[in-house]
């Protein structure tokens, strides 16, 4: 999984999850497949830069749900937690609607009897609900909420299946 949204303020998110699970094994475009489990992350990464504060946020606890609507596109519930540093510590949630898709298929072919498939998706997403907490080391605090941003526009990405 990976995505990035930019506001009109001049923030930006970006959030990145490689992952191996059951995916790799899918050999087909639909979106959906009961192989979309198990999916173990190799990585689990969000930041978000506030404009206002100049600062960047990292968050290392990452979790991605995904849902679809009646037209068969994701929906992407995000999850992220900062561990405690020295910036002090914070939280971060989203919801991502897509409204369209873009896919490319990729194909190796090995000695013209095995194959392998990569299925690249893009997805324009609406950012539909945002909530920022941050708990500074002072006892001070900040709080975004998704009317704070503004117009934001962003794009999420997932594959599946697998180039040898």
């Amino acid at each position: 999984y990976w995505g990035i949204l930019h506001t009109e303020r001049g923030d930006y998110l970006d959030y990145f999850m490689p992952h191996l699970g059951l995916g790799m094994f899918r050999r087909t475009e639909k979106p959906r497949s009961f192989l979309d489990r198990c999916e173990i992350p190799l990585s689990k990464n969000l930041q978000f830069y506030d404009i206002e504060r100049d600062e960047l946020f990292r968050f290392h606890k990452l979790k991605i749900k995904k849902e679809f609507d009646k037209q068969n596109l994701p929906i992407f519930k995000i999850k992220a937690k900062s561990r405690i540093g020295q910036h002090g510590e914070g939280e971060i949630s989203l919801i991502l609607r897509s409204y369209s898709r873009a896919y490319w298929r990729f194909e190796q072919k090995y000695l013209k009897l095995f194959s392998s498939i990569l299925y690249y998706n893009e997805y324009p997403v609406v950012l539909e609900d945002f909530e920022f907490n941050w708990k500074f080391e002072d006892g001070s605090s900040h709080r975004l909420r998704r009317e704070d941003l503004g117009y934001v526009t962003g794009n999420s990405e997932h594959a599946w299946g697998k180039l040898l």
